[in-house]
């Protein structure tokens, strides 16, 4: 079992510690990690309606799915070629998005002219959804420490014509000081992407349980 976790590329430390939580049910779950997600994209309401886009990208081939839980959210079956190359995507009329990350923002359920704090905000995917759920009404605060992920935050906000959010650098820790009630706070917590490892096959002999320890004190 350990033997075959390290052939996957695991620590020592690590396939020691998948097999004590999840004993015989470890392998199955690294081996479900290795399997490539589909690529999703979330349809940007402030900008075009959802039909208008899929039957503008139907037309030049590409097919998908929806996201069960997300009326906006879509996942590609076939892509001829990159969406990512699209005029539909340059001009900010979709976002490029998993269909996890797609969950929180419909969870909290966000109304026009609501107050909200996303205490880890960048690069903006889930702030821009909870901006289109309100209907670039209200206010979102988004808080974060990371200045070039806020770089590419403001720049994704403004290709996707969101104006409702004002971006903070700083922690959310403090938002308390900003004497602000607010109506909704979604909290993504930073963690390890250890559960990534699909795309980020690295993690699965860099992280250490330091890192680990770090997100703990970090997220509590």
């Amino acid at each position: 079992m350990i033997e075959r976790l390290f052939s996957l590329g695991y620590s020592k430390t690590f396939a020691e510690r998948y097999y004590e939580l999840w004993g015989e049910r470890a392998l199955r779950i690294a081996e479900a990690m290795e399997k490539p997600l589909p690529r999703c994209f979330r349809v940007n309401t402030l900008r075009i309606e959802v039909p208008r886009l899929t039957k503008m990208l139907n037309k030049k081939g590409f097919q998908f799915r929806r996201v069960p839980w997300a009326r906006e959210g879509f996942c590609l079956t076939k892509e001829p070629f990159s969406i990512t190359s699209t005029p539909e995507y340059l001009g900010g009329l979709l976002y490029i998005q998993e269909a996890s990350s797609m969950y929180p923002p419909v969870a909290l359920e966000p109304k026009p002219g609501d107050v909200v704090a996303d205490m880890a905000a960048a690069p903006g995917g889930k702030t821009s959804y909870l901006a289109q759920l309100m209907k670039n009404r209200g206010i979102i605060y988004a808080f974060d420490v990371d200045e070039e992920r806020l770089r590419e935050m403001r720049l994704n906000l403004s290709r996707l014509g969101v104006i409702n959010s004002v971006l903070l650098h700083r922690s959310s820790l403090h938002m308390g000081e900003l004497g602000i009630e607010f109506d909704k706070i979604l909290l993504d917590a930073p963690c390890t992407g250890s559960g990534t490892t699909h795309k980020n096959p690295e993690r699965k002999s860099s992280r250490t349980m330091e890192d680990i320890r770090f997100c703990q004190r970090l997220q509590m």
